[in-house]
């Protein structure tokens, strides 16, 4: 990943993996990729909304190094989606939108929930049965991918 554009490519991409697995009863890796989409694309929205197109660049353009960087890069490679929220910006609008429409945040909990340690973990019934509806919660024309590009 070397700028926005670039990670929205790879959304795409996982997302498109994820519904191959999805199609081919293998719900908990879809699941997980499906997950790994949000983690990528709220990267994306924190790169653009610091003013740092190139901060999952391991070359730095020429001018561009400052002090912290290290310690920034460290924070912003997390993979909790909650707190990628919150560095992108969005907690605020993602709680308002909760309480404004609570149907719209029905996979709240699959949401909050995923992680990256679900690729170490056997499937659970609840990420096996819901990952077609998840798919369709970020991707649909309303979907959350889609509000987060918005917001």
């Amino acid at each position: 990943m070397q700028n926005p554009q670039d990670i929205r490519a790879l959304v795409q991409l996982r997302l498109a993996e994820a519904q191959v697995l999805a199609d081919n009863q293998h719900p908990a890796g879809a699941f997980y990729l499906a997950g790994y989409s949000v983690e990528l694309l709220l990267k994306a929205k924190v790169a653009e909304r610091l003013g740092l197109p190139w901060l999952f660049d391991e070359k730095i353009p020429p001018g561009e190094q400052f002090n912290g960087l290290s310690e920034l890069r460290k924070l912003v490679k997390t993979h909790n989606l909650v707190l990628l929220l919150v560095m992108a910006g969005l907690k605020t609008v993602y709680v308002q939108r909760q309480q404004d429409e609570p149907a719209f945040f029905k996979f709240r909990q699959l949401l909050e929930s995923w992680n990256e340690g679900l690729r170490y973990q056997l499937p659970t019934a609840e990420n096996e049965a819901n990952t077609q509806d998840f798919l369709n919660f970020l991707t649909g024309p309303d979907g959350f991918l889609q509000w987060i590009e918005q917001n």
